[in-house]
């Protein structure tokens, strides 16, 4: 899947507003952007984490009083941060961003809406730069677990590469790389069953060679 595939989400207050955000970076960045209202809990959001489409997420500035939230912006990108440690995260304020710089380690950027605005090239390709470093990751990954799947099947995986493969399966299945994963399952599904079909020829086998010397 390429970048041009993936979802940027957007998760905003104002819906004019947030049109108005999407069709900038769409027609400014080639992103693929969708809208997210504010929704009434932080674990309502796990799904953006969890699609295997997503590319990142920003998060705009959320009224606590207007939207009954019992939670803010920072909260989502904390949480969001704990289901995908490496997910470009992106906050966007109509506020200053000093006091918000500090408290929002979790981002990869903040930056304001009139800076979006003003400044579209230079804060999409800084989006754009973290999104390509995201989906080359996952890529890398993705290789490298073919290579240790192929080392298996020759039976040739160490204790080591055994463990690493295992955190490979599992960080992809957090990220719902689901077309990877299914892949996975089908090769070791084949790998067990080529080994219990080599287990009962042998027992045949031997059963045979017993035959043999009794006669």
């Amino acid at each position: 899947m390429t970048l041009s595939e993936r979802v940027l989400w957007l998760i905003a207050g104002k819906d004019d507003e947030a049109d108005a955000i999407r069709a900038l970076l769409e027609s400014e960045g080639a992103l693929q952007v969708r809208i997210v209202k504010p929704r009434p809990a932080l674990e309502d959001y796990s799904d953006l984490a969890a699609d295997s489409t997503t590319a990142g997420v920003i998060v705009g500035h959320l009224k606590r009083r207007r939207n009954d939230l019992t939670y803010d912006v920072i909260d989502v990108l904390d949480y969001l941060r704990t289901l995908r440690a490496e997910l470009p995260l992106f906050l966007l304020t109509n506020k200053d961003t000093a006091d918000l710089e500090e408290r929002a380690g979790a981002a990869d950027a903040v930056f304001t809406v009139r800076e979006l605005e003003q400044h579209p090239h230079v804060y999409i390709s800084r989006m754009q730069r973290a999104l390509g470093r995201y989906e080359a990751a996952l890529s890398q990954q993705q290789q490298r677990l073919r290579a240790l799947l192929d080392r298996q099947i020759a039976d040739n995986l160490t204790s080591d590469e055994s463990d690493e493969l295992a955190g490979l399966q599992a960080e992809l299945e957090r990220a719902h790389e689901s077309r990877v994963v299914k892949a996975v399952e089908r090769q070791q599904r084949y790998l067990s069953e080529q080994k219990s079909l080599i287990a009962q020829l042998e027992a045949v086998a031997d059963r045979l060679d017993r035959l043999a010397n009794e006669q």
